[in-house]
């Protein structure tokens, strides 16, 4: 994937100046949610503005192939290696689900630094289909990757992991996880909601053989809409549980399905494909994917962690409680104040809980998370930025210190 080498600054306000919302206010929020250039909203504005909306089949076939197209080059794969989901959730549970499962079979997850959506269903899976949970315990804010590596054995069929945490946002070193699991033949599931967009990602060179991602965040695309990728290895060990016409090859039934003869499943990802697509959210995705494509994910990542680093290290000066990962190689476009494991003491939890509310009333948009206090930056946001949240900070340190 071609792109910049660093953003520069004439770069960033070039960028800012599409984003009205980072203007009209501070966002360090796309952890939640991801504003919306205007260049997704005049296409998005187009496309239901368009008299054919709806019944011109090839040209709602060539946006999604071309968002498909788009995304899969972002992460260094090819189309027929992505399908398209709502959302990172509906991924999770279509690789889940698409496993030949057997007595004795295990699965290996973290659950304590996991966003619930990369919970529960692990629990409906053993509950439905006998498969041992290895749920392994966290003593701290980062993945313990060594305690997970000795939780892998030979009737591991999968272990699950986000590529940034959701709280406290660090990065994770897939790389020895990826090779126990190609020697173990188990999947390496990745949940990249909070990565894919502000930080580079490779699947290639990271060894994940399947990821899942909504267009809502890191995309800056809408609600609605997702992608799942998986290695065409893989994919073609894989069962879906669910069917539809998009996911089947018809060439030797010449688009008319099959009556009696046996179905054959289309190669790779696409056999996950159901029915018809979210085109309004493919619509959104192509022009914001677009966008990434064109500066290119390394020159985000260097942009978004440079400024993460710039907050951390503003907010420890003044003493808080900044979630520091051990590694600063760990750090991320997150930056979080306190802790989830442990928990913050209760007079931490109430000054945190009211600085958010100060930040909220002076216009700076960042998430509260389980008693923890998110930023998190994109391509659009800024030196100055930083400098309004550690103003803030000061200020509100000050008052709170007297």
């Amino acid at each position: 994937m071609h792109g910049q080498e660093v953003l520069l600054p004439e770069t960033v306000e070039t960028i800012r100046r599409d984003f009205r919302a980072v203007v009209s206010q501070t966002y360090l929020d796309v952890a939640s949610c991801a504003p919306l250039s205007q260049a997704v909203r005049d296409s998005v504005a187009r496309h239901l503005g368009d008299p054919e909306y709806g019944n011109d089949k090839q040209h709602a076939a060539a946006v999604v192939e071309h968002s498909r197209s788009l995304f899969a080059q972002l992460i260094n794969a090819q189309p027929d290696d992505i399908a398209l989901t709502k959302n990172v959730s509906e991924g999770l549970n279509i690789v889940a689900n698409a496993m030949d499962w057997k007595a004795g079979d295990n699965m290996v997850v973290c659950p304590a630094l996991e966003h619930p959506n990369n919970r529960y269903l692990w629990h409906n899976l053993a509950q439905r289909r006998g498969v041992e949970l290895r749920l392994v315990p966290a003593s701290g804010n980062e993945y313990p990757i060594e305690h997970m590596l000795a939780a892998i054995d030979a009737q591991t069929r999968l272990v699950t992991v986000s590529s940034v945490s959701y709280v406290p946002g660090f990065l994770t070193p897939l790389d020895r996880l990826a090779q126990l699991c190609r020697r173990n033949g188990a999947l390496l599931l990745v949940d990249a909601a909070q990565s894919v967009g502000p930080m580079h990602t490779d699947v290639e060179a990271m060894g994940i053989d399947a990821l899942a991602v909504g267009t809502q965040k890191g995309l800056l695309g809408l609600y609605g809409m997702g992608f799942l990728y998986v290695r065409p290895a893989w994919a073609q060990r894989l069962q879906p549980m669910g069917l539809a016409r998009s996911g089947v090859d018809e060439s030797a039934t010449m688009g008319h399905g099959t009556v009696a003869e046996e179905i054959q499943l289309r190669g790779g990802a696409r056999r996950f494909d159901m029915g018809n697509y979210n085109l309004v959210g493919a619509t959104a995705a192509k022009e914001s994917l677009a966008l990434l494509t064109r500066f290119g994910t390394r020159a985000i990542q260097k942009h978004t962690v440079a400024l993460a680093l710039q907050l951390s290290r503003g907010l420890t000066e003044l003493d808080l409680p900044v979630c520091k990962p051990v590694a600063e190689k760990n750090q991320t476009h997150v930056v979080c104040l306190g802790s989830l494991i442990p928990p913050p003491p209760a007079d931490q939890f109430q000054w945190l809980h009211a600085f958010h509310g100060h930040l909220t009333h002076n216009r700076v948009r960042a998430s509260w998370r389980d008693g923890v206090l998110r930023f998190s930056m994109h391509l659009y946001n800024n030196t100055a930025d930083i400098h309004t949240v550690i103003g803030l900070a000061r200020q509100f340190v000050a008052a709170h210190r007297r």
